[in-house]
């Protein structure tokens, strides 16, 4: 099958989540501006907000048909009218300066041409991997990919999924297997390029979206650093090639990291706390880990939005994330309670159970090892490239720096980063499984899961190489 199909069924979904983006974003920037994160963005949104909408029709309708398809083109139409009117109403305003820094002519043309000399390299392993295993690694044709095959195939019985197989962990959210299985329908048949292509479109809009985030609020050469630390890290290509659903939940946790921070210098209020709403359910609606992420957003955010900015702007912008997460929560929700089998873990626990693995020195020791050691390899960096060691360094030489505006959030981020560590730890120390196995399996792909959120805090924190060069006038006497 042409590789053109897979492109055309992406097209709706895409648009919708460009327009939608769009619609959201700072209302006194015209909409090519911050043009790079939105198209990164714009993969996460729309297949964040296709999924749901193909999910509620399987569930009104009773199995997935074309109609949807129509259900899809009314959004799109609805979307670009709400676009014209707000950029009419731009038109007859005074329009705001666009904040986006401009392109500098003496631009870091050797780390550009770096930057897309890896790119291109990247896409060719990723590429090469998966014409290797085109149907991805276990967990991609036993978990993700044979639940959209149930629900293109077997029509009205689709719900019968949870009966497929004992070890299919059958709570799991359904974004991945639901776009999927609408693609399928779309281009009325199966084929392996799906699957492939949205693992492609993940992978690299979470190296776009990091890199131009960055270059947008701490210029470019941070940024192309930023893209570069992602795309050296080998694990990311191979595991985002290998079609599970780790990556794409990475993207959702740093791209409501990186809209908590543009929400801090735009003069439209809570547009952008909108959308970080929206992206941090997506993570809940793409993986059980993105449930304790979206859990400790709401946790996090009142607290230390009530220190640095107090009570009367925090709950203003607790409003805005919760009018963001709530119509994909709901959806989520809905999936959960009348679906979804129960989970594994806590199916596997129980007071006696859980109290003696809380009490049992010896699993602390084995996770805790893990914790301190792997962080430093997981990425498959060989001895002289492992990045963590790089970072390290680069951060003793140049310092760190917040502006104050963005306390507030990158505080969120930084946050977000250690207590969803501290929240894997306690898994595996209640986990009912084989310690050694679950660690074994599943350690690597959580670190991967953070990676993109952390190199993001990490780039926004540490100074630049032009702030490090900068010296103090000395004042006069």
């Amino acid at each position: 099958m042409s590789a053109i199909y897979p492109i055309l069924s992406f097209l709706p979904l895409l648009l919708i989540g460009f327009l939608l983006t769009s619609a959201l974003w700072a209302k006194e920037k015209s909409i090519f501006a911050d043009l790079p994160i939105k198209c990164a963005l714009s993969v996460g949104v729309g297949f964040a907000t296709s999924s749901c909408l193909v999910f509620l029709w399987m569930m009104i309708v009773g199995r997935l048909t074309r109609g949807v398809f129509a259900c899809e083109l009314l959004l799109i139409a609805g979307l670009g009218l709400l676009l014209q009117r707000q950029r009419a109403k731009m038109s007859v305003e005074v329009r705001q300066p666009n904040s986006m820094a401009r392109p500098s002519r003496h631009g870091p043309y050797v780390l550009r041409s770096v930057f897309g000399l890896t790119s291109l390299l990247a896409v060719i392993r990723f590429c090469s991997v998966t014409l290797q295993y085109p149907h991805g690694q276990y967990d991609a044709f036993s978990i993700w990919n044979v639940r959209a095959r149930f629900f293109f195939r077997s029509a009205q019985y689709w719900k019968e999924f949870t009966q497929v197989t004992a070890d299919s962990h059958s709570d799991y959210p359904l974004l991945i297997p639901v776009s999927i299985a609408r693609s399928w329908e779309f281009i009325g048949g199966e084929t392996q390029l799906i699957p492939s292509a949205i693992a492609l479109l993940f992978t690299f809009a979470t190296v776009g979206l990091v890199t131009a985030a960055v270059s947008r609020m701490r210029g470019e050469r941070q940024g192309l650093l930023a893209g570069l630390v992602l795309l050296g890290t080998p694990f990311l290509i191979l595991h985002g090639s290998s079609q599970y659903a780790d990556v794409p939940v990475g993207l959702f946790f740093c791209a409501t990291a990186i809209l908590l921070l543009l929400h801090e210098e735009a003069i439209s209020k809570n547009n952008f706390l909108i959308l970080a709403g929206m992206a941090a359910a997506s993570s809940a609606w793409t993986k059980n880990e993105g449930i304790l992420f979206l859990a400790l957003l709401f946790l996090l955010h009142p607290v230390i939005a009530v220190m640095v900015k107090g009570k009367k702007e925090c709950f203003a912008e607790f409003k805005a994330l919760l009018a963001g997460a709530a119509p994909i929560g709901a959806v989520l929700l809905i999936y959960k309670f009348c679906l979804a089998a129960r989970n594994d873990l806590v199916a596997g626990q129980g007071t006696g159970l859980t109290v003696h693995r809380l009490l049992d020195l010896s699993r602390y020791h084995v996770v805790s090892h893990w914790f301190l050691s792997r962080p430093f390899s997981f990425g498959r960096w060989n001895s002289l490239t492992a990045i963590p060691i790089l970072l390290i360094f680069y951060f003793l030489l140049l310092g760190a720096t917040v502006r104050k505006k963005e306390v507030c959030a990158t505080s969120i981020a930084v946050s977000l980063c250690i207590f969803m560590s501290v929240g894997y730890f306690f898994v595996y120390i209640l986990s009912p499984m084989d310690l050694a196995w679950h660690l074994e399996s599943s350690f690597d792909r959580l670190l991967l899961q953070l990676w993109p959120l952390v190199v993001f805090s990490f780039f926004m924190l540490v100074r630049t190489p032009e702030e490090a060069l900068v010296t103090e006038p000395v004042a006069p006497t």
